[in-house]
């Protein structure tokens, strides 16, 4: 298991190439924001997300404040809080994450690998998780907070977030969430 964790370890060093001038940890953060929804996309869950200190965290979401790519918006509840949005340039600068090369590689496998490999890994990412006491983050389609309404008469589905206690757009559902539970099925 040794070379399968050195192996993990390795695209994991290949998929951060330095394009566009950002670091692999400027990336890292860039692309969580682009993916978190938004009772996520805080100071403290991406540090939480990225097991790494508020510190650390803060310096590289300031660097890309300070770019321009994110953009800082107060709490109007809580003004030390804090949420963070991609801004245009930081979409545009997301298009051409070099990220995307692992995504194609994984996309080329066969799709009964793909779900099998999704599986194993999401395994050995929540024990390590667990292991760390960290939040185990997933999408709302597949937590236990999500509520289905039935379709309405214009055959959209409407969901909620019983946890947060918000409704959830069908496109947001596969965005990352720091108040993931897996849901029992």
């Amino acid at each position: 298991m040794m070379k399968a964790a050195e192996m993990i370890a390795r695209l994991g060093r290949l998929s951060h190439g330095q394009g566009c001038g950002l670091t692999p940890a400027q990336w890292t953060a860039l692309r969580y924001f682009a993916y978190a929804n938004r009772f996520s996309r805080t100071l403290s869950a991406f540090a939480d997300y990225h097991a790494t200190t508020r510190g650390t965290a803060s310096q590289t979401v300031k660097s890309l404040v300070t770019q321009g790519l994110l953009i800082r918006t107060r709490s109007k509840s809580d003004r030390r809080s804090a949420r963070f949005d991609l801004s245009e340039r930081g979409r545009v600068v997301h298009t051409q994450d070099p990220f995307e090369d692992l995504v194609r590689a994984t996309a080329e496998l066969p799709q009964d690998l793909q779900a099998e490999l999704h599986a194993a890994l999401e395994r050995v990412t929540s024990r390590m998780a667990r292991e760390r006491q960290k939040p185990p983050f997933g999408n709302c389609r597949n937590c236990l907070h999500l509520e289905e309404y039935l379709p309405r008469e214009d055959n959209v589905t409407d969901y909620f977030c019983r946890k947060e206690d918000k409704p959830i757009v069908e496109s947001r559902l596969e965005e990352i969430c720091i108040e993931y539970e897996p849901s029992a099925g």
